[in-house]
């Protein structure tokens, strides 16, 4: 069941990925250079790392407890 639902909620969070990208870069274009839009990647790519790693702090945690 849980694989599914994992299944059936990737292709959706990839393409709210790809719009709130889209829509990052094409704000930032209008205060930033071109050149410099890959920075907002690279933060983007942060709160990635660091949500993944707030995640695996918890899962070891809840592993820990049972």
């Amino acid at each position: 069941m849980a694989l599914n639902l994992a299944s059936s909620l990737n292709p959706i969070c990839t393409n709210i990925g790809v719009t709130i990208g889209s829509l990052t870069a094409s704000i930032g274009i209008r205060y930033i250079k071109l050149a410099q839009i890959g920075w907002l990647g690279c933060g983007y790519a942060l709160i990635g790392v660091l949500g993944s790693m707030i995640l695996l702090k918890a899962l070891k945690r809840s592993n820990s407890k049972s």
